[in-house]
């Protein structure tokens, strides 16, 4: 005679899978910006490493040498790409930036006995 199923008093991942560490799926929320993303990571085949992705836009892909590592890269690029389209004026201010330091780049750089004696220091 079989006795009475022993009962737990947390079920565990039986009945919330993404409690489970190994569980592929792991739906997130970014404090600062409150997205929601749900982030799919799965082991590389023969190599010591995650490759994570985003349900919501599945050409994010990054790779990491830990499972919260390449969880937190798919969530950071989904939430880039999202502000970059929510505030595309950012991007632009970014590109002028860039050109900026581009162009400081090039040009020789100033002894500092000159832009002390320009300044009058």
């Amino acid at each position: 005679m079989a006795g009475k199923p022993a009962r737990r008093k947390n079920p565990g991942t039986d009945v919330l899978p993404q409690m489970d560490p190994n569980y592929p799926l792991r739906p997130l929320i970014d404090t600062a910006t409150h997205i929601k993303a749900t982030v799919v990571i799965l082991p590389i085949p023969g190599k010591a490493g995650f490759v994570a992705s985003t349900l919501e836009d599945r050409k994010i892909l990054v790779t990491g040498s830990t499972r919260k590592g390449a969880q937190r890269a798919a969530l950071d690029a989904y939430i880039q790409k999202q502000s970059r389209q929510r505030n595309p004026q950012a991007s632009e201010q970014d590109r002028q930036d860039l050109e900026l330091i581009r162009k400081a780049r090039k040009e020789p750089r100033v002894p500092w006995e000159k832009v002390k004696r320009d300044l009058g220091l």
